[in-house]
């Protein structure tokens, strides 16, 4: 009898190896938070805000953009990524005055709205400042 037992239990044992034991299922990515093509509002810097506009491509994770600041003169173009709620642009502008602008920041996952600061740089020197985008409706 404890034979049999032993050897039932041998069987069992190789019969789960075998199988290959469990696997955990493969957890899928995420789909990033999908944006809307066209946000209206602001960039400040320094204390003074600039009514801009902020054009979005996105591709999954990957976002192509464009900037304008139309008070400032100012288009910028670029590209960046969203992960989470949490998005991250870097574009080029001018020309003369060559200069790169970051912007950092979230989209609420309810609203959309993007906000966060903007950190730029170009042959004036660099400013720190903030942005406030709401998706565009009239589109």
């Amino acid at each position: 009898m404890r034979r049999g037992l032993l050897v039932g239990l041998g069987v069992m044992t190789l019969a789960a190896c075998a199988g290959g034991g469990t696997h955990l299922p493969v957890m899928a990515e995420p789909e990033p938070l999908r944006l809307p093509d066209m946000y209206s509002g602001a960039i400040e810097i320094e204390g003074d805000p600039f009514p801009s506009t902020l054009l979005i491509y996105q591709a999954g994770a990957t976002l192509t953009s464009r900037m304008t600041a139309s008070a400032m003169g100012m288009t910028a173009d670029g590209s960046g990524t969203v992960d989470g709620s949490d998005v991250v642009l870097t574009m080029a502008y001018g020309e003369g005055c060559v200069g790169t602008a970051r912007l950092v920041g979230q989209v609420a996952e309810r609203t959309l709205l993007y906000t966060g600061r903007i950190i730029a740089s170009d042959c004036t020197g660099d400013v720190v400042g903030s942005f406030r985008f709401t998706p565009d409706q009239s589109r």
